[in-house]
Protein backbone atom coordinates (compact mmCIF):
# COMPACT_ATOMS: atom_id res chain seq x y z
CA UNK A 1 0.00 0.00 0.00
CA UNK A 2 2.90 2.41 0.84
CA UNK A 3 4.46 2.01 -2.63
CA UNK A 4 1.05 2.56 -4.21
CA UNK A 5 0.53 5.78 -2.23
CA UNK A 6 4.00 7.08 -3.05
CA UNK A 7 3.43 6.40 -6.76
CA UNK A 8 0.02 8.07 -6.61
CA UNK A 9 1.49 11.15 -4.91
CA UNK A 10 4.15 11.44 -7.61
CA UNK A 11 1.48 11.24 -10.31
CA UNK A 12 -0.53 13.96 -8.58
CA UNK A 13 2.58 16.14 -8.35
CA UNK A 14 3.19 15.75 -12.10
CA UNK A 15 -0.42 16.65 -12.81
CA UNK A 16 -0.07 19.76 -10.64
CA UNK A 17 3.02 20.86 -12.59
CA UNK A 18 1.27 20.32 -15.92
CA UNK A 19 -1.95 21.99 -14.78
CA UNK A 20 -1.23 25.01 -12.53
CA UNK A 21 -4.93 25.55 -11.97
CA UNK A 22 -5.01 22.33 -9.95
CA UNK A 23 -2.38 23.55 -7.45
CA UNK A 24 -3.42 24.53 -3.95
CA UNK A 25 -2.33 27.94 -2.75
CA UNK A 26 -0.74 26.24 0.27
CA UNK A 27 0.05 22.60 -0.52
CA UNK A 28 -0.75 20.33 2.43
CA UNK A 29 2.08 18.65 4.31
CA UNK A 30 2.96 15.07 3.49
CA UNK A 31 1.52 13.83 6.77
CA UNK A 32 -1.83 15.31 5.83
CA UNK A 33 -1.84 14.15 2.24
CA UNK A 34 -2.02 10.40 2.92
CA UNK A 35 -5.35 10.51 4.84
CA UNK A 36 -6.77 12.63 2.04
CA UNK A 37 -5.72 10.07 -0.56
CA UNK A 38 -7.07 7.21 1.53
CA UNK A 39 -10.32 9.12 1.93
CA UNK A 40 -10.53 9.57 -1.84
CA UNK A 41 -10.01 5.84 -2.36
CA UNK A 42 -12.70 5.04 0.22
CA UNK A 43 -15.06 7.47 -1.49
CA UNK A 44 -14.38 5.82 -4.84
CA UNK A 45 -15.13 2.36 -3.45
CA UNK A 46 -18.33 3.67 -1.86
CA UNK A 47 -19.37 5.19 -5.19
CA UNK A 48 -18.78 1.87 -6.95
CA UNK A 49 -20.88 0.05 -4.33
CA UNK A 50 -23.64 2.63 -4.69
CA UNK A 51 -23.59 2.28 -8.46
CA UNK A 52 -23.91 -1.50 -8.18
CA UNK A 53 -26.92 -1.10 -5.91
CA UNK A 54 -28.55 1.44 -8.20
CA UNK A 55 -28.19 -0.84 -11.20
CA UNK A 56 -29.81 -3.72 -9.31
CA UNK A 57 -26.61 -5.77 -9.02
CA UNK A 58 -26.28 -7.69 -5.77
CA UNK A 59 -23.14 -8.93 -4.10
CA UNK A 60 -25.12 -11.98 -2.97
CA UNK A 61 -23.80 -15.26 -4.28
CA UNK A 62 -26.29 -17.80 -2.95
CA UNK A 63 -26.30 -20.90 -5.18
CA UNK A 64 -30.10 -20.89 -5.53
CA UNK A 65 -29.89 -17.46 -7.18
CA UNK A 66 -27.73 -18.92 -9.95
CA UNK A 67 -30.47 -21.35 -11.04
CA UNK A 68 -32.86 -20.66 -13.97
CA UNK A 69 -35.92 -18.59 -13.12
CA UNK A 70 -39.59 -19.23 -13.77
CA UNK A 71 -42.79 -17.21 -13.51
CA UNK A 72 -44.53 -17.78 -10.15
CA UNK A 73 -46.97 -14.86 -10.46
CA UNK A 74 -49.86 -17.27 -9.91
CA UNK A 75 -49.13 -17.52 -6.17
CA UNK A 76 -48.76 -13.79 -5.57
CA UNK A 77 -52.25 -13.33 -4.15
CA UNK A 78 -51.75 -16.24 -1.73
CA UNK A 79 -48.66 -14.75 -0.07
CA UNK A 80 -49.48 -11.08 0.60
CA UNK A 81 -46.60 -10.65 3.07
CA UNK A 82 -44.13 -11.67 0.39
CA UNK A 83 -45.84 -9.46 -2.19
CA UNK A 84 -45.44 -6.48 0.16
CA UNK A 85 -41.69 -7.14 0.24
CA UNK A 86 -41.60 -6.12 -3.42
CA UNK A 87 -40.21 -9.36 -4.82
CA UNK A 88 -40.36 -10.13 -8.53
CA UNK A 89 -42.64 -13.18 -8.86
CA UNK A 90 -41.85 -13.46 -12.56
CA UNK A 91 -38.21 -14.24 -11.72
CA UNK A 92 -38.60 -17.01 -9.12
CA UNK A 93 -35.98 -19.67 -8.42
CA UNK A 94 -37.68 -23.04 -7.84
CA UNK A 95 -36.78 -26.03 -5.67
CA UNK A 96 -38.64 -29.26 -4.91
CA UNK A 97 -40.70 -29.88 -1.74
CA UNK A 98 -43.20 -32.60 -0.70
CA UNK A 99 -46.07 -30.22 -1.53
CA UNK A 100 -44.78 -29.14 -4.95
CA UNK A 101 -42.32 -26.47 -6.07
CA UNK A 102 -41.14 -23.95 -3.53
CA UNK A 103 -39.65 -20.62 -4.57
CA UNK A 104 -36.84 -18.27 -3.62
CA UNK A 105 -37.51 -14.70 -4.71
CA UNK A 106 -35.68 -11.40 -4.41
CA UNK A 107 -36.94 -7.84 -4.47
CA UNK A 108 -36.14 -5.51 -7.31
CA UNK A 109 -33.00 -3.99 -5.78
CA UNK A 110 -31.82 -7.51 -4.86
CA UNK A 111 -31.39 -6.74 -1.19
CA UNK A 112 -34.24 -8.85 0.30
CA UNK A 113 -34.75 -12.58 -0.14
CA UNK A 114 -38.03 -14.45 0.44
CA UNK A 115 -38.80 -18.18 0.55
CA UNK A 116 -42.27 -19.55 -0.27
CA UNK A 117 -43.08 -23.19 0.51
CA UNK A 118 -46.40 -24.97 -0.29
CA UNK A 119 -48.12 -26.71 2.61
CA UNK A 120 -48.23 -30.43 1.75
CA UNK A 121 -51.28 -30.94 4.00
CA UNK A 122 -53.29 -27.96 2.76
CA UNK A 123 -53.13 -27.41 -1.01
CA UNK A 124 -53.19 -23.72 -1.86
CA UNK A 125 -51.63 -22.65 1.44
CA UNK A 126 -48.02 -21.51 1.75
CA UNK A 127 -45.44 -20.90 4.44
CA UNK A 128 -43.03 -18.04 3.86
CA UNK A 129 -40.15 -16.04 5.30
CA UNK A 130 -38.25 -12.94 4.20
CA UNK A 131 -34.86 -11.60 5.26
CA UNK A 132 -32.06 -9.30 4.03
CA UNK A 133 -29.84 -11.24 1.62
CA UNK A 134 -26.75 -10.22 3.59
CA UNK A 135 -28.21 -11.85 6.71
CA UNK A 136 -29.09 -15.03 4.81
CA UNK A 137 -25.51 -15.27 3.58
CA UNK A 138 -24.25 -15.04 7.16
CA UNK A 139 -26.73 -17.24 9.01
CA UNK A 140 -29.16 -18.81 6.52
CA UNK A 141 -32.95 -18.57 6.68
CA UNK A 142 -35.57 -21.00 7.98
CA UNK A 143 -39.17 -21.46 6.88
CA UNK A 144 -40.88 -24.06 9.07
CA UNK A 145 -44.44 -25.41 9.06
CA UNK A 146 -44.96 -27.20 12.35
CA UNK A 147 -47.27 -30.23 12.44
CA UNK A 148 -49.72 -30.90 15.29
CA UNK A 149 -49.64 -34.36 16.86
CA UNK A 150 -52.72 -33.41 18.83
CA UNK A 151 -54.84 -33.59 15.68
CA UNK A 152 -52.78 -35.98 13.57
CA UNK A 153 -50.77 -38.82 15.16
CA UNK A 154 -48.65 -39.00 12.00
CA UNK A 155 -47.95 -35.26 11.85
CA UNK A 156 -44.55 -34.07 10.66
CA UNK A 157 -42.90 -30.68 10.40
CA UNK A 158 -41.67 -29.35 7.08
CA UNK A 159 -38.50 -27.29 7.50
CA UNK A 160 -36.94 -25.45 4.55
CA UNK A 161 -33.56 -23.85 5.16
CA UNK A 162 -31.52 -21.70 2.80
CA UNK A 163 -27.96 -22.49 3.82
CA UNK A 164 -25.33 -19.77 4.13
CA UNK A 165 -22.97 -19.38 1.21
CA UNK A 166 -20.22 -22.06 1.00
CA UNK A 167 -21.89 -24.27 3.61
CA UNK A 168 -20.38 -27.74 3.81
CA UNK A 169 -20.60 -30.86 6.00
CA UNK A 170 -24.40 -30.51 6.31
CA UNK A 171 -25.77 -32.93 8.92
CA UNK A 172 -29.13 -33.62 10.57
CA UNK A 173 -29.09 -34.95 14.14
CA UNK A 174 -32.33 -36.59 15.35
CA UNK A 175 -31.94 -38.30 18.70
CA UNK A 176 -28.85 -40.47 18.33
CA UNK A 177 -29.18 -40.64 14.52
CA UNK A 178 -27.07 -38.52 12.18
CA UNK A 179 -27.91 -38.27 8.49
CA UNK A 180 -26.80 -36.21 5.50
CA UNK A 181 -29.82 -34.39 4.05
CA UNK A 182 -30.12 -33.64 0.35
CA UNK A 183 -29.05 -30.10 -0.54
CA UNK A 184 -30.66 -28.55 -3.63
CA UNK A 185 -28.60 -25.59 -4.85
CA UNK A 186 -27.96 -24.47 -1.30
CA UNK A 187 -31.51 -25.26 -0.06
CA UNK A 188 -32.30 -28.18 2.26
CA UNK A 189 -35.89 -29.42 2.69
CA UNK A 190 -36.57 -31.63 5.73
CA UNK A 191 -39.69 -33.57 6.71
CA UNK A 192 -39.05 -34.27 10.41
CA UNK A 193 -41.01 -36.26 12.96
CA UNK A 194 -39.33 -34.96 16.13
CA UNK A 195 -37.03 -32.25 17.40
CA UNK A 196 -33.81 -32.25 15.38
CA UNK A 197 -30.64 -30.20 14.89
CA UNK A 198 -29.26 -29.13 11.52
CA UNK A 199 -25.53 -28.39 11.47
CA UNK A 200 -23.03 -27.23 8.86
CA UNK A 201 -19.68 -25.48 8.50
CA UNK A 202 -18.67 -22.37 6.56
CA UNK A 203 -14.90 -21.95 6.13
CA UNK A 204 -14.42 -24.26 9.09
CA UNK A 205 -16.78 -22.31 11.36
CA UNK A 206 -19.69 -24.41 12.71
CA UNK A 207 -23.34 -23.43 12.44
CA UNK A 208 -26.32 -25.04 14.19
CA UNK A 209 -30.10 -24.69 13.96
CA UNK A 210 -32.71 -26.28 16.22
CA UNK A 211 -35.82 -27.54 14.39
CA UNK A 212 -38.85 -27.88 16.65
CA UNK A 213 -40.55 -30.85 15.06
CA UNK A 214 -44.32 -31.48 15.51
CA UNK A 215 -46.11 -30.23 18.60
CA UNK A 216 -46.35 -32.98 21.26
CA UNK A 217 -49.61 -34.91 21.42
CA UNK A 218 -50.34 -33.93 25.03
CA UNK A 219 -48.85 -31.01 26.89
CA UNK A 220 -49.82 -29.41 30.16
CA UNK A 221 -50.01 -25.66 29.65
CA UNK A 222 -49.95 -23.37 32.68
CA UNK A 223 -50.58 -19.63 32.67
CA UNK A 224 -50.21 -16.99 35.36
CA UNK A 225 -53.30 -14.79 35.24
CA UNK A 226 -53.23 -11.02 35.80
CA UNK A 227 -54.67 -11.46 39.32
CA UNK A 228 -51.79 -13.76 40.28
CA UNK A 229 -53.73 -17.04 40.12
CA UNK A 230 -52.57 -19.97 37.98
CA UNK A 231 -54.62 -21.68 35.26
CA UNK A 232 -53.71 -24.86 33.40
CA UNK A 233 -55.04 -27.14 30.67
CA UNK A 234 -53.99 -30.31 28.87
CA UNK A 235 -55.49 -29.17 25.57
CA UNK A 236 -53.00 -28.10 22.91
CA UNK A 237 -54.38 -25.53 20.45
CA UNK A 238 -54.15 -26.57 16.80
CA UNK A 239 -51.64 -24.55 14.77
CA UNK A 240 -49.58 -24.96 11.62
CA UNK A 241 -46.85 -22.39 12.24
CA UNK A 242 -45.14 -20.87 15.29
CA UNK A 243 -46.98 -17.59 14.60
CA UNK A 244 -50.35 -19.35 14.69
CA UNK A 245 -49.29 -21.17 17.88
CA UNK A 246 -48.46 -17.88 19.60
CA UNK A 247 -51.83 -16.41 18.69
CA UNK A 248 -53.60 -19.57 19.87
CA UNK A 249 -51.77 -19.44 23.19
CA UNK A 250 -52.84 -15.83 23.72
CA UNK A 251 -56.49 -16.74 23.04
CA UNK A 252 -56.25 -19.73 25.39
CA UNK A 253 -54.81 -17.55 28.17
CA UNK A 254 -57.69 -15.10 27.83
CA UNK A 255 -60.20 -17.97 28.00
CA UNK A 256 -58.62 -19.61 31.04
CA UNK A 257 -58.10 -16.41 33.00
Amino acid sequence: MRDFLDDLEQRLAVMAEQHPELRASEPPQRSRRRPAILGAIAALLAAIAAALTMTGTSLADLPILDTPTRDASGIKERVPDVARAGVDFSQAHAFETPGGPGYVLVNKDRQVLCVVVPDPDAPGDYGNSCSPIAKVERAGMLTEMVGDLGTDPDATSLATFVLPEDAKAVRLQTGDRTTEPTVQDGVVVLDITEESTLSWTVDGRPGRLLLEGPFPETTSITFECPDGTMASTDEVPSARTPEEANQAMKRLRRELC
